[in-house]
């Protein structure tokens, strides 16, 4: 009877779940260190010693080692990890991830001391070793990237400073296999970004420990892996080859570890079998993803050119054991050819001399993006190294002429400077009148001219004027200095920006011709000299310079038109149809939406444009949150307070915002998971919408655009703007916002996979981290 007693108190006092007849099984921590990528300076600090680390959501994390040797050969069936609280807390979500590279705890004793061991930015600060590739970081080696399992749990408090949070099976397995260097550990993160501390391996009988509940297991050699290699040009560099090596999936392999001539590649080159890639609380959440039963592929890059390699790869399972190596012969690619070699760069010598125009004014050319002062006729900071006077040569102007070269379809730009050579005396009536420039019988015509006269501000503290705005001048319109619609007395320069196009049907070569500068009799001209290459620029774009922006302007057109004569692409956030309804029975009302986007997405919007009539290649979708259906509490279940101060003209420092603060903080620390929260009426009318979406723009045969669905919002937007953002979809920060989006990008893709079309979902990942 005492001895039953004596196993209760035993069981009571662990104070955790324990079968009476699991052998449970305690794993130390060895080593650990606290990381940061807070600030630049702390990215290289470290402090291995030390007796605590700080959890903070993405900004300050840990990697602890432990020591699994006492649960090699066993079976795992449940695993908890233990840390301690040092102080206050406001933790909830702990994220745990394995670490695909080895490194070094270190002797620094204190926070942010000097990179000793591992960094953020190093796997060892003394030799700067990477984390992965060249320029890497923590980041690029964990919590999914760099061929990393990951998971997550809500925490368990355990008297008053002790917490617990479970842990996936693979976890261990992949300490055991050596797939890991121990568990990279990282808070969820709250709005206030609190500062949490927890006790280190170096803190004695407060170190962290994994507990795991154990059972034997028969041990079974993997079978031989069945291995593919070939090489993959589409992945060489412009000095490297690269292989792609295909693997089939079998049930009993956890890992799978491989050698080139004899060398182990790095573990963060290798994925995992998808079953255990699929692992983790976050993984439950994505319904949408499909199975398949396809080789996993990857790519090993940077292999010298055409070598002939031997690949050696072995399967593991989860208790370590190794099949025979399967061996594969195999030659790199070749290098990426056509690649054009950049030639090397030569600073303009030599003194050059502005050209007199009459007794009033001096004249010469700079760059386009240089910024010529204003008042002093140099250039700004470090342009042209402050050599903007000309009276010294730069990269378009040799002190005679001017010098571009350009592909066909590509515009090629400089400035003219026009010095008023005293400050007592204005000058007007100034004229730039442009020439026709001729290769043989090919022209580039006066027509292909596009003047804009520079319009000075003060944008910074400095209260220096810069050349801010290109105000189109007219063909008929002259120039005064000092500008009188400027107001700037004291003016001594104008500069005035010259584009030309090379239209896409002209010969290439050399051409020449001149602008003119006129002010009264006066007259002299630039010499002007083109070299225009024997390749086009395609008038479908393969790279976007977007300009976005977060409301539609009144003459929205003209703003798309702008951006697509220059090559790039306006994207407002976002046209929006009339939405009336709910769940299933949701309509959209298209006739205000296709007036505003249908010339768009057609391209009759830029019939008269350099590249007319291509559409625009990409617009976002109106989903957000609260868009199509509303967020409310009868579509989101969440009992906290509804935070909102839309109409109330308050400061940050007001008791009244910091209140409304500590209700988001709350909503982080209390709400349910999104996915549980939400009523089946919003979902369906997310379903519906996008359904609409698909069908109407294949009746319109609109399918030139990429057309994004983009959460751009943020959970602070509930106080400052009054929304109804609960997540900051836009530039995610915390655990909370990731899961958030991961639902949102989850939602879609179970929708969006049963239509054809151009639709995709888009995150705005915010630094290094996602799910």
């Amino acid at each position: 009877m005492k001895q039953l007693i004596l196993l209760v108190i035993v069981l009571t006092v662990s104070g955790r779940h324990m079968d009476a007849f699991a052998e449970i099984i305690r794993l130390n921590s060895i080593a650990d260190i606290w990381l940061s990528d807070a600030t630049v300076s702390e990215r290289d600090s470290s402090a291995g010693k030390n007796t605590c680390f700080k959890l903070k959501s993405i900004q300050e994390m840990g990697a602890i080692r432990f020591d699994v040797t006492p649960v090699k050969g066993k079976k795992i069936e449940s695993v908890k990890l233990y840390l301690r609280i040092k102080g206050r807390d406001m933790l909830r979500h702990i994220r745990v991830s394995t670490i695909s590279q080895s490194w070094e705890e270190g002797t620094a004793r204190w926070p942010y001391s000097r990179g000793n061991g591992a960094t953020f930015n190093h796997a060892n600060a003394a030799d700067k070793k990477p984390w992965a590739f060249p320029g890497s970081q923590f980041c690029d080696v964990i919590m999914g990237n760099g061929n990393t399992i990951t998971t997550y749990d809500e925490i368990k408090r355990i008297g008053s400073d002790w917490l617990s949070i479970d842990l996936t099976h693979e976890i261990i397995y992949a300490m055991i296999t050596n797939s890991t260097d121990g568990l990279a550990v990282m808070d969820g993160g709250t709005i206030l970004l609190f500062n949490n501390f927890v006790y280190s391996s170096d803190k004695k009988d407060s170190e962290p420990y994994i507990e795991v509940e154990v059972a034997d297991l028969i041990d079974k050699t993997p079978a031989l892996p069945e291995v593919k290699a070939i090489p993959a040009y589409e992945h060489a560099n412009i000095e490297t080859g690269s292989i792609m090596i295909s693997v089939n999936e079998k049930p009993d392999v956890f890992c799978w570890n491989i050698k080139l001539n004899g060398e182990p590649v790095d573990r963060w080159k290798i994925p995992f079998p998808r079953a255990i890639q699929k692992t983790g609380l976050e993984q439950e959440h994505l319904s949408a993803r499909s199975a398949t039963k396809d080789p996993i592929n990857f790519i090993l890059r940077d292999l010298i050119p055409e070598k002939e390699y031997e690949l050696e790869v072995v399967a593991i399972n989860c208790l370590g054991t190794a099949s025979s190596p399967a061996i594969v012969h195999v030659k790199a690619s070749p290098e990426r050819k056509g690649t054009p070699k950049a030639l090397p760069i030569n600073e303009p010598q030599g003194p050059s001399k502005p050209l007199d125009l009459g007794n009033n004014l001096a004249v010469w050319a700079v760059p386009d993006l240089a910024t010529i002062d204003p008042l002093t006729s140099r250039s700004i900071h470090s342009d042209l190294a402050g050599r903007g006077d000309g009276h010294s040569t730069n990269s378009v102007w040799n002190g005679k002429e001017v010098t571009l070269h350009g592909a066909k379809g590509e515009y090629v730009s400089f400035q003219i400077v026009m010095k008023r050579k005293s400050r007592n005396q204005p000058v007007a009536g100034i004229k730039v009148i442009p020439n026709e420039l001729r290769n043989g019988s090919s022209c580039i015509g006066v027509n292909e001219y596009e003047l804009f006269n520079n319009w000075y501000s003060r944008p910074g503290k400095d209260d220096r004027w810069y050349p801010a705005f290109n105000i189109p001048l007219k063909s008929d319109e002259t120039i005064r200095i000092p500008d009188a619609k400027r107001g700037l007395n004291n003016q001594e320069n104008q500069t005035v920006l010259v584009d030309i196009y090379i239209p896409g049907n002209s010969d290439h070569g050399i051409y020449r011709g001149s602008i003119d500068v006129e002010q009264g009799e006066s007259k002299i001209a630039l010499p002007i000299v083109i070299k225009v290459y024997d390749f086009s620029l395609p008038d479908k774009l393969s790279f976007w310079c977007e300009f976005n922006c977060y409301n539609i302007p009144r003459n929205h057109i003209d703003y798309h038109r702008l951006a697509h004569q220059n090559r790039c692409v306006f994207n407002p956030w976002r046209y929006q149809p009339l939405v009336k309804g709910t769940g299933k029975a949701l309509t959209l009302g298209w006739n205000d939406y296709d007036r505003q986007v249908g010339p768009l997405l057609s391209g009759e919007a830029f019939e008269n444009n350099r590249r007319s009539g291509v559409p625009t290649p990409v617009m976002y979708l109106p989903f957000e949150d609260s868009w199509p259906t509303c967020l409310t509490k009868s579509t989101y279940k969440y009992n906290g307070p509804w935070v909102s101060l839309k109409g109330l003209k308050l400061n940050r420092n007001d008791p009244v915002y910091r209140n409304a603060v500590a209700q988001l903080n709350e909503h982080y620390l209390k709400s349910d998971y999104i996915g549980k929260s939400l009523s089946r009426d919003y979902q369906e009318g997310f379903a519906r919408a996008v359904m609409l979406f698909a069908e109407h723009f294949k009746t319109m045969g609109w399918n030139q655009t990429e057309m994004q669905c983009f959460y751009g919002g943020k959970k602070t937007h509930r106080i400052d703007y009054g929304s109804e953002m609960w997540w900051q979809t836009d530039e995610p920060f915390h655990w909370d916002d990731w899961l958030a989006l991961q639902f949102f990008d989850n939602l879609w893709t179970k929708t969006i996979s049963k239509h054809s079309c151009r639709f995709v979902f888009v995150g705005c990942p915010w630094r290094h981290f996602s799910t």
